[in-house]
């Protein structure tokens, strides 16, 4: 009876150990993010674009975990460095992430996954009340545009909004994302170009959130599809709230950094070359090409000729915009030396005038010179 009895003392204590130790590996098992959101929810995004296969499973699952407002996202990967970078490939992607700085503590588990705790800036709560201003600020954006409006339409319809309804201040609360745009009024390049992308994607337009310096200093701009043309937009520098420059009126939108190409960007701007971002080349959908104000030289007739023209029209200014800085030098000098005199004598006696003055501003880091004619 008793080595009948051990026995079965000594089975039973087996079972419980096999059934503990069962138990402690469901424990370590790990409970990875499930991603509900379809994949075309992740079509023309670029940054999600640059990751191989599985990075792109990490990043749908950084991003459902996100959006779900998760403590703790646990992703396949056992990288917790990597994650952090395709993490902010997902802020990059969806500019409507306002709630989250991007930034985030990871946990790596050897050979196993990765766990991400995101830095929340904003409770669920007031994330859901923040995101109804932004709703109704966007929805009395779009509910603006004409319908059948071409690409470069809607581009340079939201790039005028911007423009007009914010104002650039560097110390406003969340500069870095959408909501200080949409909410608050006042943003800095971040707020921008994240509010530029999220307006022009909700109009079917593709755009890029564009990292990288200008003037040596961090910077943020976009690159958009233009009727098929990859363009430059930077709604920052086309602010004048942006700029220092005196003798920039407040009303003056510049127009040079919509839909520009690398080529004149580059002279101030430089893309982060972390990513490879597409290039610009065309300068099709450039403002001042396509309203016929690009000049390739300083040729004296011709820019008389463009004079009488916008006096004989009666047109309020006179925009000269001009290739290069050399160009821009020459016919400054031509401009100012006999071509005004003559344009006003002619405006005179067009209009039974005995005298009349006419202001203009120069443009010189933009090659651009703006005449504002008076008729009285």
């Amino acid at each position: 009876m008793k080595k009948r009895l051990l026995g079965i003392v000594v089975f039973v204590l087996a079972f419980i150990g096999a059934y503990s130790l069962m138990g402690q590996l469901d424990l370590f098992e790990p409970e990875y993010q499930v991603v509900r959101v379809e994949d075309s929810t992740f079509e023309n995004k670029f940054y999600f674009g640059e990751l191989n296969e599985e990075e792109q499973l990490v990043y749908k699952e950084l991003y459902q975990g996100v959006m779900d407002h998760e403590s703790t996202i646990i992703v396949h990967s056992m990288d917790g460095e990597r994650t952090g970078e395709i993490f902010q490939s997902v802020i990059y992607d969806f500019t409507q992430i306002f709630w989250c700085d991007g930034s985030a503590e990871t946990l790596t588990y050897e050979e196993s996954h990765v766990e991400l705790e995101p830095t929340y800036t904003y409770t669920v709560e007031e994330r859901e009340n923040m995101q109804e201003e932004i709703d109704a600020s966007v929805n009395q954006i779009l509910s603006q545009v004409p319908e059948g409006s071409s690409d470069y339409d809607k581009i340079k319809y939201v790039y005028e909004t911007l423009i007009n309804t914010v104002d650039y201040v560097e110390d406003v609360p969340d500069n870095q994302n959408i909501y200080s745009v949409f909410g608050r009024k006042q943003t800095v390049c971040a707020g921008y170009a994240k509010a530029n992308q999220y307006l022009l994607e909700q109009l079917g337009v593709y755009c890029i959130y564009v990292l990288g310096t200008a003037e040596d200093e961090s910077h943020a701009w976009n690159i958009v599809r233009c009727n098929e043309t990859l363009c430059c937009v930077d709604v920052t520098w086309g602010d004048p709230t942006y700029s220092e420059e005196e003798q920039i009126q407040s009303e003056d939108i510049l127009y040079d950094y919509l839909c520009c190409s690398d080529k004149f960007l580059t002279a101030t701007h430089k893309k982060d070359d972390e990513y490879e971002y597409p290039e610009c080349v065309s300068d099709e959908w450039e403002y001042y090409h396509l309203n016929q104000m690009f000049y390739e030289s300083a040729d004296r007739q011709v820019l008389l000729d463009a004079m009488y023209a916008s006096v004989n029209a009666k047109e309020e200014t006179l925009i000269f915009k001009f290739a290069d800085r050399a160009v821009y030098e020459q016919a400054k000098q031509q401009l100012e030396g006999e071509l005004l005199d003559k344009a006003l004598t002619h405006l005179c006696k067009k209009y039974g005038l005995r005298s009349v003055e006419c202001t203009y501003t120069e443009y010189e880091d933009l090659n651009r010179y703006i005449i504002y004619w008076q008729y009285q």
